[in-house]
């Protein structure tokens, strides 16, 4: 890299380890095909085209991430934009954030890859305001000049781009155990409610289409004196009676924790 694009602070070492580190996605990296693909971010136009709001975060595990129509990134700070900083900083002594500073460019080249994504990106104040197209150009270029080495340092969580926010949650749950997941997705009761309530709602219609269904077959001769099918009628029938409210407070059992969680934490992207 020999474009130097900005005059920029000094950051130190702790600052730029918790700027930079993608600890936790690189954790279950292995389980990551399960949330996205192995390929780089689309660009920004794609995501407003998709209907996806654009939502500024300043921490890095939470940069590409997108659900409920909306999409996580974190601005460029501007000291990646230095060239001074690559030299003297991190590209020889600190390895590890050498990789993860240089994935997370290259998502940006891959985000903005034309005049009109540049521009999305101006307004959602995710590059510097005093950063020309022209500029971030060469940067680029000088970005992708030895592209042999390029790939090979970088970070391996950035061998995905977007990933689901909701599958990094099962990821959580399931392999790591943790009930809170990746990031606790609720913010507001009525989200909590429609989210975890609808699945009940739709299964409590099929038990009574199923319901309907045993009541047409006792009704018939056939199935009326046939003693197995008067069994399963009556677990079934006994089965519709506690599901439901079980299922029921089950849910409001999530809620307690739910609200424990949010009060205790305070509100997550």
């Amino acid at each position: 890299m020999q474009v130097e694009l900005l005059e920029v602070n000094d950051p130190d070492f702790e600052f730029l380890h918790g700027e930079l580190n993608v600890e936790r996605l690189n954790k279950v990296h292995n389980l990551l095909w399960l949330a996205g693909r192995p390929m780089p971010p689309r660009p920004l136009h794609y995501q407003r085209a998709s209907g996806r709001e654009i939502v500024i975060t300043e921490q890095m595990s939470l940069h590409l991430l997108w659900g409920h129509g909306k999409m996580y990134l974190k601005p460029i700070p501007r000291y990646l934009l230095d060239y001074a900083f690559w030299r003297d900083k991190i590209q020889c002594s600190q390895r590890q954030l050498y990789g993860c500073a240089l994935g997370f460019l290259l998502s940006y080249v891959a985000l903005i890859q034309y005049e009109s994504d540049f521009h999305i990106a101006q307004e959602h104040r995710l590059v510097p305001p005093n950063l020309s197209f022209a500029r971030w150009r060469a940067f680029v270029k000088s970005l992708l000049a030895d592209r042999s080495s390029t790939y090979v340092d970088v970070n391996e969580r950035y061998l995905f781009g977007e990933l689901r926010l909701n599958r990094l949650n099962l990821i959580y749950r399931f392999a790591l155990g943790s009930w809170r997941g990746y990031v606790y997705p609720y913010q507001q009761y009525s989200q909590f409610f429609i989210d975890n309530l609808t699945p009940i709602l739709s299964f409590i219609g099929y038990v009574a289409i199923v319901l309907t269904a045993m009541q047409v077959g006792l009704a018939t001769d056939r199935l009326a004196g046939n003693i197995h099918f008067q069994r399963v009628c009556y677990g079934f029938t006994v089965f519709s009676i506690l599901g439901p409210p079980a299922l029921v407070g089950f849910v409001f059992c999530r809620f307690r924790h739910f609200d424990r969680a949010r009060g205790r934490n305070g509100p997550s992207p």
